[in-house]
Parts: structure tokens; C-alpha cells; sequence
């Protein structure tokens, strides 16, 4: 992703770029961020090879306060959480993932919505239309 921005249901919010990307999600490393649950996330990445840029925005699954809840809270003790956005061998689709301690949960996948690169306002980015969610 070279970008990402995210939004919490109290209006929280905050934004990410990132310079380098892996293809292993036991490779991202965590830089110490606390923040919020998001209810909306913006991303926009480019796809080198075919020299387009996807700009889009998503709304995350109303279950995600408690299923973040029941990982992040387990057991009186808490642990650290993160998300991942990966993008897919396509480079058009990606995959939003709930990273805990013990376990890589898969909350959604989507398709990127195709922009510009002289698109730098999050506000006017399109909504998925292609988007699947995998946690109830």
C-alpha cells in the first residue's frame, strides 16, 4: 500500500504510508502505532507494472468491535493487534487482515477502484463495489 487512512466510529483518525511492502505477512513489522478500531479505511497503491493507481474506500464489518474484543481481551490479559492490508498477486485486489498474537484472522477482501495519481484527496476516492466480507 502507499497509502492508507483510517477512521473510528468516534471520528478518531489516522494516516499511514508505507515505502516498503513484503510479500510474507510475518515480515511486516509492528512501528508502535495505537489507535482505534476503524468503522472506514481508505487505501491507495499503485500497480507498477501496468502503470495504474487504485484509489478506494471501505467500510469495515459492523462485527469487528467484538470480534477485536474477544482476540485482544482474551483472557483478562492484553495483547497486541494490528491490521494488514495485502495486496493479491493481481495487484487489483486485497485482503484486510485482524493480526493478534496467536492468530491471522481474515476480515475482508476488495477490489481496488482505479484513479489517478494526481488524486491525493482521500475524501473523493470511490467506495469498493467489489467487496467480500469473511467474518459475521
Amino acid at each position: 500500500m502507499d497509502r492508507s487512512y483510517i477512521v473510528s466510529a468516534d471520528g478518531w483518525y489516522s494516516s499511514f504510508y508505507s515505502e516498503k511492502q513484503s510479500d510474507n505477512l510475518n515480515d511486516i513489522k509492528n512501528y508502535g502505532i495505537k489507535g482505534k478500531i476503524p468503522v472506514h479505511l481508505s487505501v491507495s497503491w499503485e500497480d507498477k507494472a501496468a502503470n495504474k493507481y487504485y484509489d478506494t474506500n471501505i467500510v469495515m464489518p459492523k462485527t469487528l468491535k467484538e470480534l477485536f474484543d474477544n482476540t485482544y481481551i482474551a483472557n483478562k490479559k492484553y495483547t497486541f493487534s494490528s491490521y494488514i492490508i495485502e495486496l493479491e498477486n493481481d495487484k487489483q485486489h486485497a485482503l484486510v487482515y485482524l493480526k493478534t498474537k496467536d492468530r491471522t484472522i481474515k476480515l475482508l477482501r476488495f477490489k481496488g477502484e482505479p484513479s489517478s495519481k494526481e488524486n491525493l484527496d482521500f475524501g473523493t476516492y470511490k467506495y469498493a463495489r467489489e467487496i467480500e466480507y469473511f467474518i459475521p
